[in-house]
C-alpha cells in the first residue's frame, strides 16, 4: 500500500510540474541569458554614472576637453560586480564622436574603464 501511495504521489508531482511549467519561447530565452547582457534604460542613474566615469577617465588619458553629449543605449551584465556596455556621443573640441564603452563597477562601487571604441554613427542605434 505504501509503495502504491509513493508511486501515485510521484506521478502526481510529475504531472503538476509539467502542467505548471511556463512556456518560454526561444525569444524569451535569448532575452534572459544567464551571465549575458540585458537592456537597461539610458535614464538609469547607474548607467549615467558609469558613462560619466568613462568620459572622465578617457578625458584624463587623452588630455582633452571631451564632454558627454547623449547616451543612446545601455546594457548591464552581472558579474562579480557589474559591467555596463554603453553607446553614447561625446564632443571633443568641435567634433562629435560615437563611442561604445564597457565600464566595470566592482563590489565596493569602484569604477574602471574596460574598453573604449569609436564607432560609426549607424552602429550607435536609436535612443531608448
Amino acid at each position: 500500500m505504501k509503495i502504491q501511495f509513493r508511486i501515485a504521489f510521484v506521478a502526481l508531482a510529475v504531472v503538476a510540474s509539467i502542467c505548471c511549467t511556463p512556456n518560454i519561447s526561444p525569444a524569451d530565452e535569448k532575452a534572459h541569458v544567464v551571465g549575458g547582457y540585458s537592456a537597461v534604460s539610458v535614464k538609469d542613474r547607474e548607467v549615467i554614472a558609469a558613462t560619466r566615469f568613462a568620459v572622465q577617465a578617457r578625458r584624463k588619458v587623452a588630455k582633452s576637453k571631451m564632454v558627454l553629449v547623449a547616451i543612446h543605449g545601455a546594457e548591464k551584465q552581472v558579474v562579480a560586480g557589474m559591467n555596463y556596455r554603453i553607446r553614447f556621443n561625446v564632443k571633443n573640441d568641435s567634433k562629435i564622436q560615437s563611442i561604445r564603452a564597457v565600464v566595470y563597477k566592482d563590489l565596493k562601487g569602484k569604477y574602471s574603464l574596460s574598453s573604449w571604441t569609436a564607432v560609426k554613427d549607424a552602429e550607435i542605434g536609436p535612443a531608448k
